[in-house]
This record gives C-alpha cells, structure tokens and sequence, in this order.
C-alpha cells in the first residue's frame, strides 16, 4: 500500500511529499527503487520532481515536491478557458515523453495523476511506484464487488489487474508487458474525454470494458469543432488494438497534434518558470508519525497476455512460384528455394509469408520458389538434397534440425510487434470464477496445442512443473487442439477447462470471431524466442550475405516492417541478428520434457 505524507525538510526549509510504498518482497523492492532513482534522475518541467529515495522501517521512501495545486480532472470540471485546455494536456504529454526517454513507464496515467499548479505549471504524478507493491485488495474477478468503484480505482494486486480499468490499453487486459505504447493509449483515453466530453469505450463493468478494449470498439467522435474534427484521427490511432498501429512514440504523436492545430494557430505551451536545481542525494531523517496524512493509494498488479508462436499442425503442401510477383526482379534471376513450415489452419500459412517472400525477392532480386512443409524432417531433407536453400521454421524446429544438421546456418531471428520473443500462457474463461491460479487447475481438462508446440504445450509444462503441479496427472482429460485458434474454440465452447496457447492468439481471438475478453490468462510463461530464417551449409555465401543483409535492413517499428505485419497472425514486422546461443533455454525446456516422460515411462 502507497501512501503519501505532507513532511517537512529542515535542512532547505521546504515542505515536500514523501510516499511510503511497503512491500515484503526483496524484488518489488528492489524494481521500486530502480524505479524511483531513474525518476529522481529526471529533471522535466511537467514531471513531479523527486529529491531523493530510499528505505525506512521496511518500506520504500520517495521524497518529492509538494505541489499545490489540483488535479487536471477538477481543474476542468471548473471550466478552464478552452484555449488553455489543449495546452495543458499537451504539457502532460510532454512529460510523459520525457519519462520514457529516461526509460521510465507511467503504467497508470489518468487526469487524476495530472496536476494543474497553483503556479500555472502541468505535472504528471505517481509513476506507477506502488505497482505490484500489495498483496491484498479488490480482485477484478470478483463479481461482488461494486463494478463503478472497480472501474476508476487503480488496480495494482497480483493476479489481478493493473492499472485503472477506464484508461487502461488492450496490452493491460490482455497481459502484455507494458511499454510507452501503454502510456500513449491512456493519453488519447484522457485526450478523447478532454476533447469530447465523454470516453471512447462503453461499458458498465470490467468486464464489458475489457471486451469493448481488446476489441477496438471505440465510439466516433463527436467532434463539434474543425479543431477536434482535425484531432479526430490522430487520438483514435492511439487508441489501436495493435501497438504496431498507434503512432510510434509519444513525441510523434505530439508533434502531430501540435502540426494539426498550427494550421489554424499555434498552440502555446504552458507557462513553464524558472525550475530550481534538485539538491545533492542525503539521508533523509523523518518521524512518520508526525506527517500530516495527504492521502492514500491503492496499490495491486494483474493480466491476460499475447504475442507469438510458431508449432508445428500438419496442414497444406502447395509449391508457388513466387518470381512474378516482383516486377524487379529479372526471369533469369537467381532462384532461391525458401521453405514455409506451415502451423496455422488451412490456407492461412502462405497469406502470412507472401508479403516477406515478396521483400526478400525485390532487396536481393532473387527469384523465390517457395514450397509449403509439414514439419522439420522435410526441411532437412530438403537441405541434404539441395532442394530446399533457406527455411523459415519455429525455434523447436529448428534446434531439433540443428541436432541432426550442425552445419546450417542462422540468418536472422524475427520479431512480432518489435518484440523479439513472445509467451505462451494458460488461459481459463472470464466467467469461470473458479478458476484463477494454477492450483485451481487440479481435477480440470486442458487443451494443448500439440507436442510440438513450444508456447502450447512445452513451455506451459514447464510452468506448471516450476510450481509443482505434475502436467500428466494434475487435469482429469487432456485434449489435442491441432492449433491455438482450435484450443480457443474449445475453451470458448466449454470443451475443454483450460487452454494453453501463444498469448497472441487471445489477442487475435477477435479476428476467428471471438473476443478476447472472453477469456483470461491466469499465468504465462517465459519469453520465447520467435521464429529464425536460416540457410542450408552449402549455399553459396554471397547468396546467404545477400539474405541475411535484405532481412536485417527490415527493422522492427520502422513502416516497411508494419506493412510487412499488417495483416498477418504472427505480426512479424523485422528481423534481428540471432546466434546459436539464443535458443539454449528453449533446449533446456524440451530436455526437460523429454527427462520428466523418461521418469514416467520408468514409473510403475
């Protein structure tokens, strides 16, 4: 539990804030205190300024300004003049930028962590340093509580929700792990109300809100002036599903809606004066019970999750010439056999690598001849026999391809929505109460994905081992799904308990028809590396330097890599250089599968 003391400095004769965030973890208190020095190291007009941090009496200390004045929500319910409005909440934008340039996420912006100063002065407050500090408090999953209450408090619990559901992105709901795109989302939440007078998403309860979110349910504008009709498009792009289609950062964003209003005037920053230097670090010698109480926080933390994965479902065999598709690239190129291990449902595998045959083919004016696989053993095959050059395969396929064929060579390792490796989790229905840990699990049915499967059945395994549940013997049924879309359905129409899939697929359950607030993820696992293109041993070198450099000139966030993702299920959108190295864990893990069926083969 935050909470947050009027004290006083002898030592500059100055009042200041001071928060007491407890906690009984040594890693809580140790982010929290990452957290708070990388704060006290920011120095920005628009940010609430911190002097200085630490620990006293098993809590965590941050000492900051004390600022009088009120918050931006009451600051506009008194009905500021309108040319200051905009200003304001551009000033808050600022410095939330400058958080994140300092690597520092907010986690929890709303208008009632804005302040307006006495002085004139916009400051953004409370970074987000109590969350996941409690233990206790309101579990979002608990229907008896009072839903308007749940809505607009700040949900910080583990295993519950974090963040303040009303601003809070579909990456929150869904699990993901917040970023600055997290913080852009809840500013055009705050900008959309500013500006509109009422919020983008409908919704009663928590969990209508979180299926109006993850679904990009937005309502329209109803925009009364050109101004906001301007602004119209450049909030709502904040307000996407997919982190890959909201403006790439928080100064692009500001500066875009700057650029819109300076076509009528421009608008002034707020007044910003003179800011005093922070003084040195010291330790800082308070009497706790002395402090005039300001307020409290609530502190809690939660999720549902989504990235990406690549297992193998026996589905489709189609050869496509690919060289016509590329005016550049001449009839008599070099041809280049690359093969697409298919895992997703029919028809769906050749739609996802088409845009990225097509790039390989125009950068290196090679001519693509690609075939469709059903699993790694043709793909080596194919590299002994020279029939197949360069394959793009799960990171499971291609450690077991690199055990029987040490010689081929990574080229590039890709990434989904600028992430470089992704989670699997295990995922109950929303409206299934009882279950919301992994204990709750005994007596259950599951779906896996497949036994090739590393976020939908390898590493959920591994999870579950980890916090001492037997994956063999914990559920009553288990089932084979065939693909994670497929072990969604079942879940969805009560087939199976639990699911265990990549996260992405509860975020892109809204495109096979299905909301992802349907569901909730109640655990996931470690990151996993994403999907690797690599080259057979004795293609000819200048050809395999020629691919690799084309997929690496594909940068993760840049436009060529979002028109690359747009579309697609697995969202790749760039390739990062990738050694041998970075799949030793995933090694591990099917090790580890393989030892714990040895036992149990073993076992009477």
């Amino acid at each position: 539990m935050g909470v947050v003391y009027a004290a006083f400095d002898p030592q500059l004769n100055r009042r200041i804030a001071l928060k007491l965030v407890r906690t009984d973890q040594a890693e809580t208190t140790a982010r929290l205190m990452r957290e708070a020095q990388a704060l006290a190291r920011l120095s920005h007009p628009n940010v609430v300024t911190v002097h200085d941090v630490g620990t006293f009496d098993g809590q965590v200390f941050v000492a900051m300004e004390l600022v009088a004045g009120k918050s931006f929500k009451t600051w506009l319910g008194e009905g500021p003049r309108e040319a200051d409005v905009l200003p304001a909440l551009l000033s808050a934008g600022d410095g939330l930028a400058a958080a994140h340039v300092a690597g520092i996420v907010h986690r929890d912006f709303k208008p009632d962590n804005i302040v307006v100063g006495a002085d004139g002065r916009v400051r953004v407050i409370d970074f987000g340093l109590a969350a996941e500090a409690d233990t206790s408090g309101a579990d979002p999953h608990d229907h008896t509580l009072p839903q308007a209450d749940l809505l607009a408090k700040t949900l910080t619990r583990t295993g519950a929700i974090m963040g303040t559901p009303l601003y809070m992105a579909p990456e929150q709901f869904l699990g993901v792990a917040t970023g600055p795109h997290t913080d852009q989302f809840a500013f055009c939440v705050t900008a959309y109300e500013t500006l509109y007078g009422t919020r983008p998403f409908s919704g009663a309860t928590l969990l209508e809100i979180a299926q109006q979110v993850t679904a990009g349910r937005w309502k329209s504008p109803d925009a009364k002036t050109e101004l906001s009709r301007r602004l119209s498009p450049l909030i709502t792009r904040g307000l996407s599903v997919l982190v890959s289609e909201r403006h790439p950062s928080m100064p692009a964003l500001l500066a875009a809606i700057r650029s819109a209003c300076a076509e009528n005037s421009p608008v002034p920053r707020a007044h910003v004066p003179p800011q005093a230097s922070s003084p040195a670090r010291r330790r800082w010698i308070v009497a706790v019970a002395s402090f005039s109480l300001m307020g409290t926080i609530g502190a809690a933390g939660a999720f549902f999750f989504f990235r990406h994965d690549q297992s193998t479902v026996t589905v489709e065999r189609v050869a496509v010439p690919d060289a016509p598709a590329s005016p550049s690239v001449a009839t008599d190129a070099p041809s280049i056999r690359f093969a697409r291990v298919s895992y997703l449902p029919m028809g769906t595998s050749s739609k996802e690598t088409r845009p990225l045959e097509k790039l390989i083919a125009k950068k290196t004016g090679y001519r693509l001849e690609t075939v469709s696989v059903d699993d790694y053993e043709q793909v080596r095959d194919g590299f002994r026999n020279g029939k197949i050059d360069i394959a793009l395969m799960s990171p499971l396929n291609f450690i077991r391809l690199r055990r029987s064929l040490p010689s081929v060579v990574p080229l590039a390792a890709s990434t989904a929505d600028g992430a470089r490796t992704y989670q699997g989790g295990l995922v109950t229905r929303m409206s299934d109460s009882q279950i919301g840990k992994l204990e709750h699990l005994k007596g259950k049915s599951v779906c896996w994905v497949s036994s090739t499967s590393v976020a939908g059945y390898l590493y959920p395994r591994a999870l579950l081992r980890k916090n001492g549940l037997d994956p063999d013997s914990v559920f009553r049924q288990a089932i084979i799904s065939g693909d994670h879309i497929a072990a969604l359905r079942a879940l969805r129409d009560e087939t199976c308990d639990v699911a265990a899939v990549m996260t992405s697929a509860v975020y892109n359950a809204r495109d096979e028809g299905m909301s992802p607030g349907t569901f909730r993820i109640i655990a996931t696992t470690e990151e996993i590396p994403l999907d690797v293109m690599f080259a057979r041993a004795d293609l000819a070198v200048d050809r395999r330097d020629a691919i690799r450099r084309a997929l690496l000139s594909i940068s993760p966030g840049s436009e060529e890599g979002r028109q690359l993702a747009e579309g697609t299920f697995t969202r790749t959108d760039g390739f990062v250089p990738v050694t041998d190295d970075d799949y030793s864990r995933l090694r591990q893990v099917e090790d580890g599968e393989a030892a714990a069926q040895a036992r149990r083969r073993k076992s009477p």
